[in-house]
């Protein structure tokens, strides 16, 4: 996947709990990256353990040669994950995934979230189709659902 807009770093860096965290959609692995250089924001002693994965090969292939992450790998979302992280990092990924399927993914990731799950999505629709990247042109840029603020606030999301 893609990447957030970077006024979202201080917000998202402060409420990574925990000695693991999972990057879904890690992309080219920015969120892996900042919590291993920037994990003391978030009150920790230590940078956590931060597994990732995408769905978009290349993008796998990318990030695991960072050297920030304990292990990524490719998944298609929705699909069952295996493992428990205390903090579930989310960061501009819903929207990658069909409509249809967006609870099965929200519910999946909560359960793999023994602590935290962290989600940012855009706060409009914002359908668009997929596009190049600097790891080749990647279908799943597409954005193919809206997730409304309402919906968080009802599943007790603040």
């Amino acid at each position: 996947m893609g990447s957030s807009p970077s006024y979202l770093d201080p917000i998202i860096l402060a409420r990574v709990v925990g000695d693991t965290v999972l990057d879904v959609g890690c992309g080219l692995g920015r969120w892996g990256s900042l919590i291993e250089s920037n994990f003391w924001e978030a009150g920790l002693s230590k940078p956590p353990q931060v597994d990732g994965f995408d769905a978009f090969l290349p993008n796998v292939e990318f990030s695991s040669k960072k050297g920030c992450y304990r292990s990524v790998w490719h998944q298609v979302m929705p699909s069952p994950l295996k493992g428990k992280w205390d903090t579930v990092l989310a960061c501009e990924v819903l929207e990658h995934i069909d409509q249809e399927h967006i609870l099965e993914v929200i519910s999946g990731l909560e359960s793999a979230a023994s602590k935290r799950i962290i989600f940012s999505t855009p706060n409009w629709p914002n359908y668009r189709n997929g596009h190049d990247t600097v790891c080749g042109f990647n279908d799943r840029e597409a954005h193919r659902s809206y997730v409304s603020r309402d919906f968080f606030r009802r599943r007790g999301y603040q």
